[in-house]
């Protein structure tokens, strides 16, 4: 462990070695992105659950209807003549 780390410090990659930003998650990873960004080991995972607990305590809930005008999409079926 201490060689990688090593090994990483010397070609220049130690500042793309992150631990994961969930709390309960304490999960290494190289960061890859271009803007160093990253924030989870993985957005399927802890991210997804970051961002969906993020939500649900926001202040401002959910709206209950469509955005979307109810016909928007829909294609009316042929009449039979």
């Amino acid at each position: 462990m201490l060689d990688a780390v090593r090994r990483s410090e010397a070609a220049g990659d130690w500042e793309r070695l992150k631990v994961c930003a969930r709390d309960t998650c304490r999960w290494a990873f190289y960061d890859a992105s271009r803007n160093h960004a990253r924030r989870w080991c993985s957005m399927s995972g802890c991210g997804n659950y970051v961002k969906m607990r993020r939500r649900a305590a926001s202040p401002h809930p959910r709206p209950d209807v469509d955005p979307r005008p109810p016909n928007v999409g829909l294609v009316a079926p042929r009449r039979r003549t």
